[in-house]
């Protein structure tokens, strides 16, 4: 493994439960190779507003280290844009998505530095 931090996505159920304990269990996995590795769980397609997210963020809170406090909405740009092969800031009606991108990409710089 090359990286020396990764970031993992997190659904919130429906989508995918608790799927990400596996990609935990095998990055954690790896620290035992790689003990500089750091992994940070990080709050993907998420309502809003559901308490679902609420939920998933108190229980990430409690993941050492703790999730970052920025998460990433389930938003429509962000499909559109794959559909398109474009980048979510290419597209006009996308603020909102990059307002998230740009505060999660901060804070992961913090993180890292």
């Amino acid at each position: 493994m090359a990286a020396d931090f990764v970031l993992v996505p997190v659904q919130p159920p429906p989508f995918q439960g608790l799927a990400f304990v596996e990609t935990l269990r095998l990055a954690n996995g790896m620290m035992t190779v790689r003990p500089q590795l750091r992994i940070q769980l990080v709050l993907n397609r998420c309502k809003r507003r559901a308490s679902v997210k609420r939920d998933l963020s108190q229980a990430l809170a409690d993941y050492d280290p703790p999730a970052p406090t920025s998460s990433i909405a389930e938003r429509a740009v962000f499909t559109e844009a794959m559909e398109n092969g474009r980048l979510a800031f290419e597209l006009p009606h996308s603020r909102a998505a990059v307002q998230e991108i740009a505060a999660l990409a901060a804070e992961v710089e913090r993180i890292v530095s």
